[in-house]
């Protein structure tokens, strides 16, 4: 059973491979606003990345809609990488900063926050943490 699922974790990892190298992008304006990071640099997978922020937030956010979850739970899942425009590490800091101005503050919390959540079970809600985290499992 173990190497069942040891197996279906390494398929897991094998869809979501590295992706080609970092794209070049054009220099962004000194100041760029969220509709510069939306428009050109959401829609390319980089920083070694599988898939890019933009589909992966709309992957979540479908996911939230089909669970019947409120509006605003769908807006901080499909911008909840946005971050990943400027920056990989504290990507969840910096894009609470980017959409900040423009949403609520439960959504910019959720988003600012949404890297350390994901490790904290709560049965409450049904969310278990992933075993895809769990380092005792040697899956490589």
């Amino acid at each position: 059973m173990k190497d069942a699922h040891a197996e279906h974790r390494r398929s897991i990892g094998a869809t979501v491979a590295q992706s080609r190298g970092q794209t070049e992008f054009a220099p962004l304006s000194p100041r760029p606003t969220l509709a510069d990071i939306l428009l050109h640099r959401w829609h390319v997978p980089w920083f070694g990345l599988p898939i890019a922020a933009a589909k992966h937030g709309e992957q979540c956010a479908r996911l939230v809609v089909n669970a019947g979850c409120d509006e605003e739970t769908v807006l901080a899942c499909l911008l909840h990488d946005v971050g990943l425009a400027v920056n990989r590490p504290d990507h969840g800091w910096w894009g609470a900063h980017l959409v900040e101005p423009y949403v609520s503050e439960r959504v910019s919390w959720a988003i600012r926050y949404h890297q350390a959540l994901r490790c904290f079970a709560d049965p409450s809600v049904g969310y278990a943490y992933p075993e895809m985290y769990c380092p005792s499992l040697n899956l490589i």
